[in-house]
């Protein structure tokens, strides 16, 4: 069982916490003190999201969090309006899973590539002084402060022990956020584009960490940092031979454009068609998703239930068609996202557009079962399990009886 997520007593205390808010039970049993949780770090510009509703959104982790830049013409900046201690994650490990076909599970991890990504860069400069206009010393003390992050936000650092310097860990992870934030200010007043790292480092932590779906405005800071440099793919790939990972990156910001707006119940994609070209087979693999599953996604995203409902119940049909009895971890998470695209076709499918309500809800039923197969038969220690939270959200949403419930809890609890 993770503990990162408990409250600071409970964890001093070596106990099992209920994560209740404000206070847990043992807190409250125990008669002492709870909460002391932390506040965020919010991106200057960022007013759409109200005091009240952050304060609800609130996690239960011990984390900071800041978020992106809305679009606008001048270059985004952030602000740390608060910081406080950031929790140890344990995502750090000494060794590689391999999936049962042998590939590294690091692959699968987004934070792993990043961090291997900075690691590249500052070894690359400093071996090699290149002539490239961005890759000055401040942006190779960025790249080095992310680097630095990464490292101390998953590795298993005790709790109770320093880093050395007589600091605790979680005054060190925090330390870092304020110096990273620094570093990514200073890169985005000159529209430095390996400002990009920050802004996907701070958008994983977010999918880690805050509300899940909530990563709008860290697309929309790093889609308009992107745009003062490449205004077609020809020129993402140009300036990839400077950002060697960049179109990793965008593969998975644009991933994580979609996925959200499919969790949210949203229309409108932040990134636009020609983005879609930075995923790749390879980039499917790792995820787990089939590449038409994914081209159903976005037909979503794009309002096209409610513009075509009938060719998305085609699209709803040729996915369960595809459904098989593939005995692979990949072939059990192509199942639950197939199965995960019907489901949300049939949520935004119009009353109207239904003759019969409880032929939907049937079908709405059934395709729940199937998820729910495909989901408890993926191993805990799969690669492709942390993948299918979207899979998950969804089941969840259109549970009906306690099975449904119940494997979707199993889920929650071993991600």
């Amino acid at each position: 069982m993770r503990r990162d997520r408990d409250c600071r007593s409970c964890r001093a205390r070596n106990i099992k916490c209920d994560l209740n808010r404000p206070r847990c039970l043992p807190c409250v049993q125990a008669g002492l003190a709870c909460g002391n949780y932390p506040k965020r770090l919010v991106w200057v510009g960022e007013t759409t999201i109200e005091p009240k509703t952050l304060k609800v959104k609130q996690r239960r982790i011990s984390s900071s969090k800041p978020k992106a830049a809305e679009p606008s013409t001048n270059t985004p900046t952030l602000s740390s309006s608060s910081a406080t201690s950031a929790a140890q994650s344990g995502a750090g490990s000494s060794q590689s899973p391999t999936t049962p076909g042998g590939q590294d599970a690091n692959q699968h991890s987004f934070f792993r590539s990043l961090a291997a990504l900075c690691q590249e860069i500052v070894s690359g400069t400093e071996r090699d002084v290149r002539d490239d206009r961005h890759l000055s010393a401040d942006t190779l003390e960025l790249v080095k402060s992310l680097h630095d992050l990464m490292r101390t936000r998953f590795e298993r650092i005790p709790l109770s022990g320093t880093d050395g310097g007589g600091r605790p860990p979680e005054v060190t992870t925090t330390t870092k956020w304020l110096e990273v934030l620094g570093h990514v200010n200073e890169a985005l007043k000159t529209a430095n584009p390996f400002a990009i790292l920050g802004i996907a480092t701070f958008a994983v932590f977010d999918v880690c960490d805050g509300p899940f779906g909530n990563w709008v405005v860290h697309l929309r800071g790093a889609k308009s940092l992107l745009d003062k440099h490449c205004r077609n793919w020809e020129e993402i790939i140009e300036l990839s031979h400077t950002i060697k990972g960049l179109v990793g990156i965008v593969a998975r910001l644009v991933w994580f454009d979609t996925i959200g707006a499919i969790v949210r119940g949203t229309t409108g994609l932040i990134f636009e068609d020609w983005h879609l070209q930075a995923m790749d087979d390879g980039f499917f693999r790792v995820m787990g998703c089939p590449a038409d599953t994914f081209r159903v996604f976005v037909h979503i995203a794009k309002a096209g239930v409610v513009s075509d409902p009938w060719g998305s119940c085609f699209m709803a049909m040729e996915q369960l068609s595809k459904l098989d009895a593939n005995p692979t971890e990949w072939g059990r998470c192509t199942n639950a996202y197939r199965c995960t695209a019907v489901l949300a076709i049939l949520n935004r499918l119009p009353d109207k557009a239904t003759a019969s309500i409880e032929a939907k809800q049937a079908t709405v039923e059934s395709t729940v079962d199937r998820l729910c197969d495909a989901l408890a038969s993926v191993s805990p220690t799969s690669p492709y399990y942390i993948h299918l939270a979207t899979p998950a959200f969804l089941a969840g949403r259109n549970a009906t009886n306690i099975r449904h419930c119940t494997v979707v809890r199993a889920y929650w609890q071993n991600c």
